[in-house]
């Protein structure tokens, strides 16, 4: 098997949340990636092969065949996750764990894919 460089992050920056107040909620983060140039397949290939040090990582979908949403259960039922399509440059894949949910969403452009991370506890 050839090996494969992950793909580069381009202008990636945190994300901030707020409360009703106005205040920043400390049970929300986040980042927002731009993978310059790449297809949307590309982009959640790459982001899957970073996130294998994860133990959520090994549990992502190798392949993500288009427009087909899934829900898959994690043999010890401690993660959960979706991945639904928005539209045909727009996925979203939720991880719901016992202490949180994270949603990451794949989102194609002309100029690339973007991917927004966001983690929120419970």
């Amino acid at each position: 098997m050839a090996y494969s460089a992950p793909l580069p992050k381009v202008n990636c920056t945190e994300l901030s949340f707020k409360q009703s107040d106005g205040s920043e909620d400390p049970y929300s983060s986040g980042t927002s990636c731009l993978y310059a140039g790449k297809s949307l397949a590309e982009s959640y290939q790459s982001y899957r092969e970073e996130s294998l040090s994860e133990d959520y990582g090994k549990s992502l979908r190798k392949n993500i065949p288009s427009m087909v949403n899934y829900n898959d259960t994690i043999t010890d039922g401690q993660l959960w996750i979706s991945y639904k399509w928005n539209s045909p440059d727009n996925l979203e894949v939720e991880l719901a764990f016992a202490g949180g949910v994270t949603t990451v969403e794949f989102k194609q452009s002309q100029s690339g894919t973007e991917i927004r991370t966001i983690a929120s506890a419970d």
